[in-house]
């Protein structure tokens, strides 16, 4: 199965919708999460369809998910079973506290690598977990920081918890990948749209050692939100 790029979902999906009058009022009537300004990214290409907004889409457009993303057909037909042999749903689940939930914590370059298909690796290692509230949507994962492109209020060795689904607001922490397949997190910043209807943003760092980025003079793919900080004291 030929799976398309980044660019061609986004492509793909401009055309799907060209005949949809509104999209504000599609992305509410179909269930995409986080909304039209989501879909703007969407078709932009500067953030990757998730199967959660895939599916959302396929039923908001009446096609089948194929149509959306040939991507997210496979990363379904790749999963594992969801239940033992012989198991049914709500029988011999193990028991988590309520309200809680384990995330993954990835690299700098494995969060790299789950930017490239949209889904992490199955043979790729985290490198921990951390336990927080269950307020984030599926594919959260913590990230632990590299650098000081952000300091002093970010510090590498601080985990943040990055949301694929939270639309970024002006201020808000982001993480992109470039052009190069780097991962960085950045300050967001909106700049205004430009003549083709994109927003245009700026990744802002903190530390002014490092250049500010613009989305129409770089190729910057938007992977999530930052929701949470957790600071690592010296030696934890």
């Amino acid at each position: 199965m030929k799976v398309w790029t980044t660019e061609q979902e986004a492509a793909n999906l401009k055309r799907l919708l060209s005949t949809v009058k509104s999209k504000a009022e599609f992305a509410e009537k179909a269930g995409i999460p986080g909304g039209s300004s989501m879909v703007s990214q969407h078709q932009s290409g500067n953030r990757p369809i998730s199967l959660e907004a895939g599916i959302a889409y396929a039923k908001g457009l009446k096609v089948s998910l194929f149509e959306i993303s040939p991507r997210l057909v496979k990363m379904v037909s790749d999963l594992p079973p969801l239940l033992p042999e012989g198991d049914t749903p709500g029988t011999n689940l193990p028991e988590f506290p309520k309200g809680l939930r384990q995330y993954p914590v990835l690299s700098h370059a494995q969060a790299a690598a789950l930017a490239d298909d949209g889904a992490f690796p199955e043979s790729a290692e985290t490198l921990d977990f951390e336990f927080g509230k269950d307020n984030a949507s599926p594919g959260a994962f913590f990230l632990a920081l590299e650098g000081d492109a952000m300091s002093p209020e970010l510090r590498e060795g601080d985990r943040v918890l990055i949301d694929p689904q939270a639309s970024p607001r002006p201020g808000d922490h982001v993480l992109a990948r470039n052009g190069k397949r780097q991962v960085l997190l950045r300050k967001y910043r909106v700049r205004g749209v430009g003549e083709d209807g994109i927003e245009v943003f700026d990744l802002v760092p903190l530390n002014e050692d490092h250049a500010v980025l613009r989305s129409d003079r770089n190729r910057l793919v938007l992977l999530g939100t930052v929701i949470e900080h957790r600071r690592r004291l010296r030696g934890s």
